[in-house]
């Protein structure tokens, strides 16, 4: 099962039999089999047919939708928590001063950790700081995914503060992720010369454009309003391309996983630790033991 990408703002997706048909503007044909579709990943506008979402939802292929420079949409899931019990406890661990710090504690540690292990590899060659949304959001996806497959609510989290729309947990459990996965990547896209100049361009963000990486106020009615017009620099669709393709093969990197004893990918990791999380919640272990890299 796997993880496809449609990158695009003029295709269209059909259904032909079993399978779904991506019609590009240039009149070429992707075809994709559902039977091999774990994930769905759009990102652009394209036009979905209500044949081709049926067979999306007979398959319960989970669909996630991303403008041009990545920033989430919306999603199709099709699983439910059932566990009231799991989310019961989560609910009143929030009044719990002395878990969260705990907890808060294990998280922050175990990023500083691998911070500095970071910086230690890199010694004295210059960072560049870039922000990839779309990889960050990918990240996100994952991790989200496996919360929601262990029947937790992701939004009640411990370090980031509870509000309304906010996945808290998420950004609580990705913590132990930034470094080994999305800085590292960001670094050896530029080390290994994978991207370079002309995978970026500069664009202007206003009020006519759909890609909204902004700041926005809200009024009194929870209504978006544009502050301003701002510049920004975005991934071209081939540099876009080319991150998702090393993004996809990071994840499926073997690491050493202690719990186990043994080398898994980190994307099983991310579903390891996420069960661990359930575990602690649940009582059966006593504190939470974030991925430390070495």
């Amino acid at each position: 099962m796997s993880t496809i990408y449609i990158i695009t703002d003029f295709g269209k997706l059909n259904k032909k039999g079993e399978t779904l048909q991506l019609c590009h503007s240039d009149g070429t044909i992707s075809i994709i089999f559902p039977y091999k579709t774990e994930q769905l990943v759009v990102i652009g506008n394209i036009e979905i047919t209500g044949r081709a979402f049926k067979l999306l939802m007979h398959y319960k292929i989970e669909t996630i939708f991303l403008n041009k420079n990545g920033r989430f949409n919306g999603k199709l899931v099709f699983q439910e928590g059932k566990n009231v019990f799991l989310r019961q406890k989560q609910y009143k661990l929030l009044e719990d001063e002395d878990f969260k710090l705990r907890f808060t504690r294990s998280v922050i540690k175990a990023k500083l950790k691998n911070q500095l292990t970071f910086m230690q590899r890199i010694k004295r060659e210059r960072r560049i700081n870039i922000k990839l949304d779309s990889t960050i959001n990918k990240m996100k996806d994952n991790v989200e995914s496996a919360i929601e497959s262990e029947g937790l609510d992701c939004y009640v989290g411990y370090l980031h503060s509870i509000d309304y729309g906010r996945k808290s947990l998420t950004f609580d459990l990705m913590e132990e992720y930034r470094t080994p996965i999305a800085d590292t990547l960001t670094a050896a896209c530029f080390n290994l010369g994978i991207l370079d100049m002309d995978d970026f361009n500069e664009v202007v963000f206003g009020k006519n454009n759909d890609d909204l990486p902004l700041e926005l106020i809200q009024d009194e009615n929870k209504e978006s309003i544009l502050v301003e017009e701002k510049k920004g620099v975005l991934l071209t669709k081939e540099g876009l391309k080319k991150v998702i393709a090393q993004f996809e093969k990071k994840l499926d990197t073997g690491y050493y996983y202690p719990v186990l004893e043994k080398s898994i990918t980190y994307k099983a990791i991310i579903r390891e630790q996420v069960k661990h999380f359930k575990r602690m919640i649940m009582g059966e272990e006593q504190s939470y033991k974030p991925l430390i890299i070495k």
